[in-house]
């Protein structure tokens, strides 16, 4: 997977794909035990062809087959549409074994007993379309016609009668979009014409999947990239999150106005148009925003900027390089550590695989030793000590990231504090007792309990975190518990964002694997709380019991 996210400029495959695959390796233990022991070592561009084959087995199979196995009438009829047809929920394996076998999919096999199926039917009891449906989180997981196929137009009235009926929060597997009036529109033809009819929508309304669309100041949705294109020739104003562009570069000036594709970008900045760096989405060109918004491309450009006196507020290259705090610009590793020996103060860094601590006054420490010195009080602004293997605690205060993955840490001291995003994947430490600004990445640690002082300005991932089994803080952002050992989520615990807890104790305990609304996350609480017993005090009093231990060391 690495491989190929390097090839594909680290993009997500076709949503499609990712569907099909996770629908083939639902059953692979069962159907192939030999290929499912060396999943780990197939590429996905392998893992695509073996889904695909599966799929068009499956296809072919529902075309040959003239009996089912299954019961096709294990279902309960939730909606009458007219000509004979009527969606049905599947109400046992059996009817699921129907369903999957009839429409060339996975749904039979058990991977889905314990899923939420609904089928259209028609008036001899023979499914079209089947769609997943999590009624905890109110998503609509996937909707399929024969053989994992796309919804076609002739089925997208019975579909929008049972969204309209289900209400869900979510849909997903189906192009869908949300005008300013709450009127709903499904496919790509149908949006396409509600936009082309003057419909106006909100961005986070819309679910495209695989088509570039922008929307305008007003709401009007540009669909394909030469439409956007037109719409910015003539004048519409964007705003850089309500575009959304695959596979071309683009930038968004101080004033709305749309630049499409690099040499265009380049031409509006050497006549003087002003950008903001976080407005710019260049894919693989060096460039560098000034203070006062000129956005300068190439590194020769930037390299030239900065020896006439430019001052860069922001730079994204692929080389290293440090900005002096008079705004001057170094490259390459052995310029910026022979100048940091010379006492220049330093506003930001960037350097790859070096190991490194930037102070709040601009001093600049390389290396595990100097960092590992750092005199005592001294204030950090962004620290990367990532697989060291000689600092194993870490007692600064850092304003900035702290990045430590694959490190030897193992205790955090109490004058340590974080003011952005820390990364302690993959170490050794057992207690989290701190405030932290940012985003949490902890996944693959040894955590075993995260003490009351701690609290989460971002997201906080705590995947494959095996000892850690409860979970009770406030967290500003997302909860990513996947694989984790998670069992409890306590009573304090508050969550700006989503919770995500598939293949867990708590998901498999409550048939649950992802929360989004406030009225979800209190039931999930509720029903932890409900389920407790005595091992919550347990629990708790094995953090106490470890938390004082390190709080002494």
């Amino acid at each position: 997977m690495e491989t190929y996210a390097r090839q594909n400029e680290y993009k997500l495959p076709d949503e499609t794909d990712i569907d099909n695959t996770r629908d083939w390796l639902h059953g692979l233990q069962v159907e192939d035990p030999k290929l499912a022991g060396r999943i780990d070592r197939i590429s996905w561009k392998d893992a695509q062809t073996h889904q695909k084959k599966w799929h068009d087995g499956l296809a072919k199979k529902a075309e040959k087959l003239s009996e089912f196995r299954g019961n096709p009438d294990d279902v309960t009829p939730i909606l009458n549409y007219e000509g004979g047809f009527q969606w049905v929920k599947l109400e046992t394996p059996e009817a699921k074994d129907f369903e999957g076998n009839a429409m060339g999919n996975c749904v039979g096999r058990g991977g889905y007993d314990d899923k939420t199926i609904f089928s259209l039917r028609d008036k001899d009891n023979f499914p079209h379309v089947t769609v997943e449906y999590d009624e905890y989180t109110k998503t609509i997981q996937q909707m399929k016609c024969k053989g994992n196929s796309a919804v076609t137009d002739a089925y997208m009235m019975p579909v929008e009668r049972l969204i309209n009926k289900l209400k869900p929060e979510r849909i997903t597997g189906i192009d869908n979009a949300i005008s300013k009036d709450g009127r709903l529109y499904l496919g790509l033809d149908n949006i396409k014409q509600a936009s082309e009819e003057g419909v106006k929508f909100a961005f986070d309304k819309v679910n495209i999947r695989n088509a570039d669309y922008a929307i305008s100041a007003d709401g009007r949705l540009y669909l394909a990239l030469d439409n956007i294109k037109q719409a910015s020739e003539e004048g519409i104003k964007f705003a850089f999150d309500k575009v959304n562009i695959r596979n071309a570069d683009y930038a968004i000036s101080a004033d709305g106005r749309l630049y499409l594709a690099l040499d265009n970008i380049k031409q509006a900045s050497e006549e003087g148009i002003k950008f903001a760096f976080d407005k710019v989405n260049i894919r693989n060109a060096d460039y560098a925003i000034s203070a006062d918004g000129r956005l300068y491309l190439a590194l020769d450009n930037i390299k030239q900027a900065s020896e006439e006196g430019i001052e860069f507020d922001r730079i994204n290259i692929r080389e290293d390089y440090a900005i002096s705090t008079d705004g001057s610009l170094y490259l390459g590793y052995d310029v910026i550590k022979k100048v940091a020996k010379t006492n220049i103060k330093f506003k930001s860094i960037s350097i790859m695989n070096v190991n490194y601590a930037l102070s709040n006054d601009g001093t600049l420490y390389f290396g595990e030793d100097a960092i590992k010195n750092i005199p005592e009080g001294v204030v950090l602004k962004d620290v990367d000590i990532s697989n060291c293997k000689c600092i194993t605690v870490w007692n600064h205060k850092v304003l900035g990231s702290f990045k430590a993955s694959y490190s030897c840490l193992t205790n955090i001291g109490s004058n340590a504090e974080f003011g952005g995003s820390v990364d302690i994947i993959n170490t050794h430490i057992p207690v989290w007792n701190h405030k932290v600004r940012g985003d949490f990445k902890a996944w693959g640690s040894s955590l075993i309990t995260i003490g009351p002082d701690a609290s989460f300005g971002g997201s906080v991932h705590i995947e494959r975190c095996y000892n850690l089994t409860e979970f009770n803080h406030k967290v500003e952002g997302d909860l990513i518990a996947l694989c984790s050992n998670l069992t409890t989520i306590g009573q304090n615990a508050d969550f700006g964002g989503s919770v995500y807890i598939e293949d867990t104790p708590l998901s498999k305990k409550n048939g649950i694997s992802e929360v989004r609304t406030p009225e979800e996350k209190q039931t999930l609480k509720d029903a932890c709380k409900s389920g407790d017993g005595d091992t919550s005090s347990f629990i708790s009093w094995i953090s106490d019991f470890i938390l004082s231990a390190f709080s002494r060391r």
